[in-house]
């Protein structure tokens, strides 16, 4: 019994070596996901490139919600700042929400109110010293180029949270994905809800669909890098068949690019087009 017993205690660390192996392995591929998910940086646009897509149908519906001239979309004017999208993206939370939330922007509206609709005032002069102001103070509060080149989602989250708090207001984010797109139908609730989506995107593109009566043509500008947008609605698409059947939805979201050049775009939910790392239900309150 004693040779027995012996035999036991020398193979038992052997053993709870092979299960530590078996642990770390079976854990390491999601670890060092998530590490690099945390450590990706948003801000370069490294290339681009076009192509056309065509579709072909009997008829179509639309679904939409929201317009362009409802949300404010701004770009960085101050060229000693750089890989500057997630303080621009995080300027147009904090502008569109200052419509409610007044001391955002101290001493200064984001709009106007036009009958029933409210409108963003574009980025022109004598605006652009506000909206530089904030996206300035967001490149400091979100650590921009501190810890690499452009800003984290971590980064972008802590530095608009403390904007907001500082404000007197709190602010959420709550994480929409479906598996490797966002999940549209909680967005399409949430959107209506008067909240918007941040999109975090490791190449992506941006679509113009142009429709007639019985084709469409897609014109997909895709680019390279990474980058941060805001979402502010949607535009579905359902083609049909001669017969009658639904052969092909499209789900558009409404996004302020940040560009001062085409301010805002379309971005299909398709994997194939884009690659969405995260999407945020972001809500000020």
């Amino acid at each position: 019994m004693k040779h027995t017993h012996k035999r036991i205690l020398v193979a038992t660390p052997i053993v709870i070596a092979i299960l530590l192996i078996a642990f770390v392995g079976a854990y390491a591929p999601a670890l060092s996901v998530a590490t690099a998910e945390e450590e990706l940086h948003y801000g370069a646009i490294l290339s681009s490139s076009t192509s056309t897509e065509t579709v072909s149908y009997a008829s179509y519906t639309e679904e939409t919600y929201h317009d362009n001239t409802n949300f404010p979309s701004y770009y960085n004017t101050d060229s000693a700042l750089t890989n500057v999208c997630a303080p621009v993206a995080g300027a147009d939370v904090i502008g569109y929400f200052d419509r409610n939330y007044t001391n955002l922007i101290p001493s200064w509206n984001p709009g106007y109110t036009s009958g029933s609709n409210y409108q963003y005032y574009p980025q022109l002069t004598p605006f652009v010293t506000y909206i530089q102001g904030v996206i300035s103070a967001l490149y400091t509060q979100m650590g921009t180029n501190t810890t690499g080149d452009g800003t984290t989602r971590a980064e972008y989250q802590a530095g608009l949270t403390s904007y907001v708090q500082n404000a007197g207001y709190s602010i959420s984010f709550s994480n929409s994905m479906s598996g490797n797109i966002p999940n549209v139908s909680t967005i399409k609730t949430q959107l209506q809800a008067g909240k918007i989506v941040t999109l975090y995107l490791n190449g992506y593109t941006y679509t113009v669909p142009s429709l007639t009566s019985t084709g469409a043509t897609y014109t997909h500008t895709t680019y390279t890098g990474t980058h941060v947008a805001i979402a502010y609605g949607y535009r579905i698409i359902r083609y049909y068949n001669s017969s009658g059947v639904n052969f092909r939805t499209d789900t558009l979201l409404k996004v302020a690019t940040g560009q001062s050049s085409a301010k805002y775009a379309y971005m299909l939910v398709s994997s194939s087009l884009t690659t969405f790392v995260a999407a945020d239900v972001t809500n000020v309150y």
